[in-house]
């Protein structure tokens, strides 16, 4: 689940899913899917993004807590419903 406060934020990661599997973690802000910035990104454009064919990759650069440099994130998508 997704909102929007400046990036993207991730609000939960289901067990089990893409986004949980890849450590996903409440409050991490998405700065970028496959380097298209989020900063003036829809959540809905952000979960099309992140939706792909089963076993394609998608990666995220993921700004967590205080941290000095963004981290990226390789998630594969799963056949469910989203990548979160």
């Amino acid at each position: 689940m997704l909102t929007r406060q400046y990036y993207i934020q991730v609000v939960a990661a289901r067990d089990g899913s893409p986004a949980g599997a890849a450590g996903l973690q409440p409050g991490d802000y998405i700065r970028a899917i496959d380097d298209s910035p989020t900063r003036i990104m829809s959540t809905v454009r952000g979960r099309d993004l992140l939706r792909g064919a089963p076993g394609s990759t998608v990666t995220l650069t993921i700004i967590r807590g205080n941290a000095a440099e963004p981290v990226e994130i390789e998630l594969e998508r799963g056949g469910g419903r989203s990548a979160n």
